[in-house]
């Protein structure tokens, strides 16, 4: 089995944190159920691009790359 690539490996992990995100973390939390999660995005109250746009900047945020920086895509 051929080894996954650094790259492969952080996809690979920000797929686990979504899904943590979304499903696992929720699954006891008394403040934001996974039906509150679900019904936020579908009632329009949060949608995909503002989550991804926030987790974008916690993450430069986090790595100290910002727009125009170099590693910024």
């Amino acid at each position: 089995m051929k080894k996954r690539t650094r790259k492969e490996t952080i996809l690979v992990t920000i797929g686990d944190v979504v899904i943590n995100l979304v499903y696992y973390d929720r699954k006891e939390d008394e403040d934001l159920s996974v039906n509150d999660f679900d019904s936020a995005v579908e009632e329009g109250e949060i949608t995909v691009l503002e989550m991804v746009e926030a987790f974008q900047k916690r993450l430069e945020d986090e790595l100290g790359v910002h727009k125009g920086d170099k590693g910024h895509g």
